[in-house]
C-alpha cells in the first residue's frame, strides 16, 4: 500500500507545484467547479472465489470510456474539446487526461469529489476525483486513503517521469490479469494521448529489479489486438499507483 501522511501534504504540495508550474511536461490545469458530494453506493458483491465484483456505477464508467475510445477512432482532437468544455465551461485549451476521467465518471452518474473535500472513505463507498491537476488527483485519493499499488479494473491509474515528477498523466484501467510473481497485464483508456482517446495494453511489475521502471511492453509475438496500443507512452514514464475508486 502506499501511503503518505496527511501532515504537511498540502505544503509540500505547494512548492512542488511551483517547481512543475515551470516544466514543459506538466499536463496541470486550473480549479474546476466545486463539486458535490458523493451519493450513496452499493457494497461490491462478492464472488465465489471470494474477490469483490465492481460495482455498476465505476462498471458503466468504464464501458463509457471504452465507447469514447471507439468514437475517437485515434482522430486527432483538439485541446480544447468536450471534455475541457463540460469540465471549464469555456474554450481554453489546456492538458485532458484528468478532465476525461472525471467526464467519464460524471456520464456514469458518480457524484466527483475534490481533495479539498476527501476524507477516508468507507470500503463500500464509490471514489472518483474531481480534479484537473494530477498532482491533486493523487493527493485526494491520498486523503480518502485510496491510494495502492495493485491494479484493479475501473482503478485510475496514475503515471509519472523519471527525474522530474510522480504525477504527469492519469488514465482508467480496464481490465487487469494476474500473470503471477507481482506482474499484470493491464489495459487502459486514457484521454490526451497524442491528443487522442485510445487504448494501451501493457505489463505493469509490482517488484521491478530497477526502482521506476515498473512497466514495460508486452512481448511481440503476444501483441495480438487490433484496438490497443502496445508502445509504451514515453521511455522515462513508470506508474506512480493506482487510485482506487471502489474496494
Amino acid at each position: 500500500m502506499i501511503c503518505v501522511k496527511r501532515t504537511g501534504v498540502r505544503a509540500a504540495l505547494s512548492l512542488f507545484l511551483i517547481f512543475t508550474a515551470l516544466s514543459p511536461l506538466s499536463a496541470f490545469a486550473a480549479e474546476a467547479p466545486a463539486a458535490t458530494p458523493p451519493p450513496e453506493s452499493k457494497p461490491a458483491k462478492a464472488t465465489e472465489t471470494g474477490e469483490p465484483t465492481m460495482p455498476q456505477q465505476i462498471a458503466d464508467m468504464v464501458r463509457i470510456a471504452q465507447e469514447e475510445a471507439i468514437a475517437a477512432n485515434k482522430e486527432t482532437m483538439p485541446r480544447n474539446n468536450k471534455y475541457t468544455v463540460w469540465y471549464f465551461g469555456d474554450q481554453r485549451k489546456v492538458g485532458w487526461c484528468s478532465n476525461f476521467v472525471s467526464w467519464c465518471a460524471n456520464e456514469a452518474g458518480i457524484s466527483l469529489l475534490k481533495d479539498d473535500d476527501a476524507v477516508p472513505m468507507p470500503d463500500d463507498a464509490v471514489f472518483v476525483t474531481n480534479e484537473a491537476k494530477v498532482p491533486n488527483t493523487f493527493v485526494a485519493y491520498n486523503l480518502a486513503e485510496r491510494i495502492t499499488d495493485i491494479p484493479r479494473p475501473g482503478y485510475e491509474v496514475i503515471y509519472g517521469v523519471i527525474g522530474s515528477t510522480p504525477y504527469t498523466h492519469v488514465g482508467i484501467v480496464e481490465t487487469v490479469k494476474d500473470l503471477g510473481d507481482g506482474v499484470y497485464e493491464l489495459t487502459t483508456i486514457e484521454g490526451n494521448v497524442s491528443n487522442t482517446v485510445k487504448r494501451y495494453c501493457y505489463r505493469y511489475h509490482l517488484n521491478p529489479k530497477v526502482a521506476h521502471r515498473n512497466f514495460k511492453a508486452v512481448p511481440a509475438e503476444e501483441q495480438t489486438r487490433d484496438d490497443a496500443q502496445y508502445k509504451l507512452h514515453k521511455e522515462n514514464w513508470y506508474i506512480t499507483g493506482f487510485g482506487q475508486t471502489w474496494k
